[in-house]
């Protein structure tokens, strides 16, 4: 009978040991620096949500309340605000800053909306093609909402 109970617990941890190996491995995307033409243009989600960035660092959402941006009171319908990459602000402060011509991180501002109720951070990740919603600066694509450019 122990017998028995050892070879089966030997057959979980040969199942267990490379998929703890595996998730231990994995690390998030890494963010890539790219030039605000690299970002101008229409980006879709997951669940049919789309945001617009025009050159002028104004933007236009539909459905960001959809997938998990829901529980940031994010709004369904669509909607305008202001967008900027996130920059070296000077005596060690970082923050949006609309004269940043790059960078891999960009903030949404929406118009009439106050900014706690809706935080949105997009990181850009996979050499530009994609922008992740993400909450946590150490993981890039936390909220596992990545937005593609429509071709």
């Amino acid at each position: 009978m122990f017998m028995s109970s050892l070879k089966s617990g030997r057959k979980f941890g040969l199942v267990l040991v490379p998929f703890l190996l595996l998730t231990a491995c994995s690390s998030p995307p890494e963010t890539a620096r790219v030039p605000l033409s690299r970002v101008i243009g229409n980006w879709t989600g997951p669940e049919g949500e789309e945001i617009s960035l025009a050159a002028d660092h104004t933007f236009e959402s539909t459905n960001l309340a959809a997938n998990k941006l829901a529980a940031d009171d994010c709004p369904e319908k669509q909607t305008q605000g202001s967008w900027a990459f996130y920059a070296d602000l000077g005596d060690g402060m970082s923050g949006t800053s609309k004269e940043a011509s790059s960078g891999d991180w960009i903030g949404l501002y929406f118009k009439g909306l106050p900014q706690e109720d809706c935080a949105v951070q997009l990181a850009v990740v996979n050499h530009g093609k994609t922008l992740c919603a993400t909450v946590d600066p150490d993981d890039p694509c936390s909220l596992d909402v990545r937005f593609r450019r429509e071709e």
